[in-house]
């Protein structure tokens, strides 16, 4: 039960970030940010959602690179908006965003099997 709840989070949150990347006009609370911070804030919480949602599966950098690959197929798409276009940058952003994802899952990683090994 608890795999199906950690892939459907994962799904869901991918799901809103898709729809927000292909709208025309995201809302007013996403104009009062920064657009690169939201891009690295998106991805980088989408990494860690992934990595929930696989589990202890050493698919780390496979997982990463398709994401990010799934984040420049989605920033090609928004060419077919006419309010949204094309950015390098925010690519950029997206790979900065799956990288600190990729930093903060290995960081809790390391914490909890120091824990764990401390614990034994």
């Amino acid at each position: 039960m608890m795999t199906f709840l950690f892939r459907t989070q994962f799904f869901v949150l991918l799901f809103i970030a898709t729809y927000l990347s292909l709208t025309g006009t995201p809302g007013a609370v996403f104009e009062s940010y920064s657009d690169k911070f939201l891009h690295v804030l998106c991805w980088g919480v989408l990494f860690v959602s992934l990595r929930i949602a696989l589990g202890l599966k050493p698919y780390f950098g496979f997982s990463a690179l398709g994401l990010w690959a799934y984040s420049v197929l989605v920033e090609s798409l928004q060419n077919l908006s006419p309010e949204r276009h094309f950015s390098w940058l925010d690519i950029l952003a997206n790979g900065l965003g799956v990288l600190v994802g990729m930093g903060l899952c290995s960081l809790c990683l390391h914490i909890w099997t120091r824990y764990w090994l401390t614990q034994s």
